[in-house]
């Protein structure tokens, strides 16, 4: 049992030490915009890539918000945040995604809200 334990931390460990949340944005990517008032975020998040599925755009965004997050860790600390943030892609607005920082004590980081977004 305890050689099963080792090998099932040692497996996360890896798996940790391959995912870097300091990564920066996918190229064709940037976050313009960024202002923070009161308890509220708001930014562009544009896009020049080519997507082909709803399900790619929302990859790429949620990277970027997490990187956006994460650089702004210390601003948030344990305070909740509403982050609202436009989404364009080439230039065209395709919808809007918003998250809750520190939504509650059983939930703390970034979650998830709703988005409108549609590929046009």
């Amino acid at each position: 049992m305890k050689k099963i334990l080792s090998l099932l931390f040692l497996g996360l460990a890896l798996f940790l030490v391959a995912c870097d949340p300091t990564q920066e944005n996918p190229t064709g990517v940037k976050v313009d915009n960024l202002t923070f008032t009161s308890k509220t975020v708001t930014a562009d998040i544009n896009i020049e890539l080519e997507i082909e599925t709803l399900s790619s755009l929302k990859e790429i965004i949620e990277s970027t918000v997490y990187a956006v997050y994460n650089n702004h860790k210390d601003t948030f600390g344990t305070d909740t945040y509403t982050l609202y943030f436009s989404v364009y892609l080439d230039s065209e607005s395709v919808g809007e995604i918003s998250y809750k920082v520190n939504a509650s004590l059983q939930n703390p980081g970034l979650t998830y809200v709703a988005d409108t977004l549609q590929l046009p």
